[in-house]
């Protein structure tokens, strides 16, 4: 009853100010009058509620907004430094990186969602708003485990082929390797859908694409200062393959090409966009502002990555990377039509001159790579064939995910090298086709698809998020133009950048035009 007390008083109060300020109530007074009745008469019948009833939402939102926000701020934290330390360990290119990177995502998702749970809160992006992507990546995880039951007797005569091992009772060739690769698909898949719940607020979009950027132009400096201070060797030993070339961190160089693909990607657009929205510089003091130190930074960082991309030596990542800024620069250009062309070609001019002194200068590998060296191509060729047999031979359930090594070699003949072991196809789509048949492993094309939809939909609109949908269609053309002819995507490190990538041109909450950044704040 202390609650109806404190209404009385209230009530009493509003009639002692009505009578000294002339003796007649306002309205404004009477209404306040009839409300602390209303409250008083309900707090008499229902004295038990007082103290458990919740405060208005217009007292509560604020804290709930702020305190939201600070949790998708520290899982903002988390992810990021995945995406900043996957590289070391060999690109997480192992079981055991495999592993602990999926028990780590498991884990903090796991305490995510209790922590969100426990305090009320609603997802910022829900499993509904996300239907076919979501549905493709659990049917795609599920038909792996799938893969790994002893259902073999049960399928129709005929639909597994006669290369099965003996004794085989399962549809997978190797049901470890399966089930492990099966919890590092979850990961990325979780990985994804923890990304899209911090981008929803676009300001930490934006912040966290720059930090993305300063975490490849890092890799891609250390890239280059150990190849030439440290030569052939690395932290984690000496290298055995890929001599006298930049690998960073990673084995292959084909992966790190990729890596650092995707940073040229990320600064080009940034940079693209910053100089034809007003960042071009008006006069001598524009040097030493904001502006100018953004934009020098820029051009720093992006010429750093692109002289690691280029030390390479990898064709296919540096004419892949060529062809995704060329797209990012032509959709950047025809988003601001408005700017002057004399402006657009001072910079394309530009990045083309400084293209080209990093060629001079870093390029000698891959220039000699794409004219002279064709026994590599020929030898592709023939891995591409035999592969394509094995896939129509297994064309529905394929040998297993991650068993592309034991299927291949049922089919391995020359001329492809028979001292070498081929755990990869070489081409990812391929590899998938094999390892999950041609229905369950085209579902990662499907779900590309439907995230490239989304970017061209962000892109057309009117908002200050549309540097990054132009840079996730630019990431999107390198990831499918490399994967063809290469297995840079079937690294865990370039996975999560890509996916990181991709969730931050994906917000998956339709906003107009007129709300270009989405606040956490509780709906």
């Amino acid at each position: 009853m202390s609650g109806a007390n404190n209404d009385n008083n209230d009530t009493s109060k509003i009639s002692e100010n009505a009578k000294k300020a002339g003796g007649v109530p306002s309205p404004y007074d009477k209404h306040f009058e009839e409300r602390a009745r209303d409250q008083l008469f309900a707090f008499a019948e229902r004295p038990s509620r007082a103290e458990t009833d919740p405060p208005p939402p217009s007292l509560t939102g604020s804290v709930n907004g702020s305190d939201l926000k600070r949790i998708n701020g520290i899982l903002s934290i988390i992810l990021i430094l995945i995406v900043a330390v996957a590289p070391i360990p060999v690109g997480s290119n192992r079981p055991v990186f495999w592993l602990l990177w999926a028990a780590i995502i498991f884990a903090v998702f796991g305490i995510y969602l209790v922590v969100v749970s426990k305090r009320g809160f609603k997802l910022r992006s829900p499993v509904g708003q996300v239907p076919l992507i979501s549905a493709a990546a659990v049917l795609f995880v599920a038909y792996a485990w799938v893969q790994t039951l002893p259902i073999s007797a049960t399928l129709p005569a005929g639909l597994l082929s006669q290369t099965d091992s003996v004794g085989q009772q399962m549809i997978s060739l190797s049901r470890d390797a399966t089930r492990v690769a099966s919890l590092r698909w979850a990961s990325y898949a979780i990985f994804f859908f923890m990304m899209l719940q911090v981008v929803e607020n676009r300001t930490r979009a934006r912040r966290l694409a720059w930090a993305i950027f300063l975490i490849i132009t890092l890799h891609a400096t250390i890239g280059l200062i150990s190849f030439r201070f440290l030569g052939e060797d690395f932290f984690w030993g000496p290298k055995s393959a890929y001599l006298g070339v930049v690998t960073g961190t990673f084995v292959n160089r084909n992966s790190f090409a990729t890596f650092t693909g995707f940073g040229a990607i990320l600064g080009a657009a940034l940079l693209l966009h910053d100089f034809l929205r007003g960042g071009a510089p008006q006069r001598l003091g524009w040097v030493f502002s904001i502006d100018g130190i953004r934009t020098a930074t820029l051009w720093i960082c992006l010429s750093l990555i692109l002289a690691a991309l280029v030390a390479t030596g990898s064709r296919m990542g540096v004419a892949a990377t060529g062809v995704a800024i060329l797209l990012v620069g032509f959709l950047t250009v025809r988003k601001h039509a408005q700017k002057s062309g004399r402006s657009v070609l001072v910079l394309v001019a530009g990045q083309m001159g400084a293209l080209i002194l990093l060629f001079m200068v870093f390029g000698k590998t891959v220039l000699n790579r794409a004219i002279f060296s064709s026994a590599d191509s020929e030898s592709r060729l023939d891995l591409y064939a035999q592969t394509i047999d094995l896939i129509q031979s297994r064309p529905l359930t394929g040998f297993g995910l991650d068993a592309f090594e034991l299927a291949f070699e049922q089919v391995h003949r020359p001329p492809v090298s028979p001292d070498l072991i081929w755990g990869r196809a070489h081409s990812t789509y391929l590899t998938h086709w094999t390892e999950m048949g041609v229905l369950f492993g085209s579902l990662p094309l499907l779900i590309c698809a439907l995230i490239a939809v989304r970017m061209v939909q962000n892109y057309r609109r009117q908002t200050n998020d549309t540097v990054l949908a132009i840079a996730g269609l630019g990431v999107l053309t390198l990831a499918g133009l490399h994967s063809l002819v290469d297995f840079s995507l079937e690294m865990s490190a370039n996975v999560f950048l890509f996916l990181a990538l991709l969730a931050l041109a994906f917000p998956s909450r339709r906003r107009s035009d007129a709300d270009p950044v989405a606040e956490d704040v509780q709906p």
